[in-house]
């Protein structure tokens, strides 16, 4: 008879996060080989928080600029985080990410278009990140 609480413990088998992790990334790569996608571009909060397991304050759910680039069988997402603001704790909680966690200046995060009287500058924004993205 198990009696398994709510918390991991060092002496029983409970939540395999590890297995969780990668078990969820196989399915997303399952399915970009299923639909002939190379890469896929996430921006639900929701979504990207399943693929990769940075959390944020849920404050940051709703604007529509963060993103995480899975690319077809290169494991987990690369997750573009701000110098000096969420990358040290994203590479201290998630470890599994080493190599995968960017700043801003490789892996830009389009800039939010919405009311903005500039819209070629945000246009020209998204080009240059798509071209980046691409290279």
């Amino acid at each position: 008879m198990s009696r398994w609480g709510r918390f991991n413990v060092d002496w029983q088998q409970r939540v395999d996060f590890k297995r969780l992790r990668e078990e969820r990334i196989a399915r997303a790569h399952k399915m970009l080989h299923k639909y002939g996608i190379g890469a896929a571009m996430v921006f639900s909060w929701d979504s990207a928080r399943y693929l990769s397991n940075p959390w944020s304050h849920p404050y940051s759910r709703h604007i529509p600029k963060h993103y995480l680039l899975l690319v077809r069988d290169a494991g987990f997402p690369y997750v573009s985080v701000t110098p000096g603001h969420d990358d040290l704790r994203t590479m201290q909680d998630c470890p599994w990410l080493e190599g995968k966690i960017l700043s801003d200046e490789i892996l830009p995060q389009p800039k939010v278009l919405m009311y903005r009287p500039d819209y070629e500058d945000g246009a020209k924004t998204l080009e240059e990140s798509a071209e980046q993205i691409k290279a």
